[in-house]
């Protein structure tokens, strides 16, 4: 059974003590990409044989926080488009 759309997240968290991540997930595809991306698990909720939920941590290098370009503004104060004239 699993649990229902509505029930299902990802939660990442950063220890700043620990310099460590630490994600809870019942998302199966995110579950797939910690696994292949060598997070170390550290529980897991079964159905059976088949895993459901999991945490999971890794190292601060694993996941990376960058800036965003940030595009010019195309209109000027009021809201008003600058067309150039």
């Amino acid at each position: 059974m699993g649990f229902s759309n509505d029930e299902r997240e990802t939660i990442l968290r950063y220890d700043f003590l620990t310099k460590r991540w630490y994600a809870w997930t019942n998302v199966e595809s995110h579950i797939n990409k910690f696994t292949k991306q060598n997070w170390q698990q550290t529980k897991g909720e079964y159905e059976g044989d088949r895993l459901i939920a999991a945490e999971f941590e890794a190292g601060k290098t694993f996941v990376t926080i960058g800036n965003t370009k940030r595009k010019k503004a195309d209109h000027v104060g009021n809201g008003r488009i600058d067309n150039g004239n």
